[in-house]
């Protein structure tokens, strides 16, 4: 039974990971398209990583915020058994996207929801 669930949380964490990549490679297209249109507009890349500074979200950031996208009443336990990291790199990543303005957390711990704001 051990082996079976390892190989499911191998699988989801493989899902999530061809998603971020994707997305990944989506915006950065998007940004080369809009470089080209205009060198003086924000790309999306930029917006999204913290009101234009200009910082790029690492592959890991992008599974978390899209995975509080989708459950966001989620806890940090349950965010770290679903994307397979343990509870201190869930804190360490919720507090960079907190410090580049893409996610905050409203409400309690308990009773909170974790809202996307980019």
């Amino acid at each position: 039974m051990g082996k079976v669930a390892s190989l499911l949380t191998e699988l989801r964490f493989n899902i999530y990971r061809k998603q971020a990549t994707e997305q990944a490679r989506k915006t950065e297209q998007a940004s080369e398209e809009k470089a080209g249109q205009g060198a003086g507009q924000a790309s999306e890349t930029d917006t999204k990583a913290g009101q234009g500074a200009g910082q790029a979200l690492e592959s890991e950031e992008i599974i978390l915020v899209d995975f509080l996208a989708k459950n966001p009443r989620s806890n940090i336990r349950e965010i770290a058994q679903n994307l397979v990291l343990s509870k201190s790199a869930v804190d360490r990543l919720i507090k960079k996207l907190k410090t580049k303005k893409i996610i905050e957390r409203v409400g309690t711990s308990k009773k909170g929801y974790w809202k996307v704001l980019n």
